[in-house]
């Protein structure tokens, strides 16, 4: 991950010199900059890559930060949901090793044992390149 290191520098690069070179160079940190300033965030802490498959599946979960989604390729859809609809995703107990994430699966809905799911209401997105 890119970490910031104060002064518009970045620390904790891992993908390789050749990648971190490309990300750094690449990013349109102006953009960024004001994106976040629209958004009301905070300083920009960290930058993460994840690289899925086709047809990978995440499960419903909650960040803890702030995102900036971007699909190179292919289509990724999420299901927003308000933070007032969490107790209707039945998370994991606190300090459970996947406590940012939902019981219930929104792919296979189980009315019995989690019935306040119907409850939860949430946006469709769409995202591709």
């Amino acid at each position: 991950a890119l970490g910031g290191a104060g002064g518009g520098e970045y620390e904790g690069f891992n993908f390789g010199e050749a990648v971190d070179e490309d990300l750094l160079k690449g990013c349109n940190w102006e953009e960024l900059e004001t994106l976040r300033k629209a958004g009301g965030w905070g300083d920009f802490k960290q930058a993460q890559i994840f690289i899925g498959c086709r047809d990978a599946l995440t499960p419903c979960h909650y960040d803890l930060v702030h995102n900036i989604y971007v699909q190179v390729q292919g289509w990724k859809r999420f299901l927003l949901f308000d933070p007032c609809y969490g107790e209707c995703l039945y998370p994991y107990p606190v300090a459970h090793p996947m406590d940012r994430c939902a019981r219930a699966d929104l792919e296979k809905p189980d009315d019995h044992r989690f019935p306040r799911l119907r409850e939860a209401r949430c946006v469709e997105a769409v995202l591709g390149p």
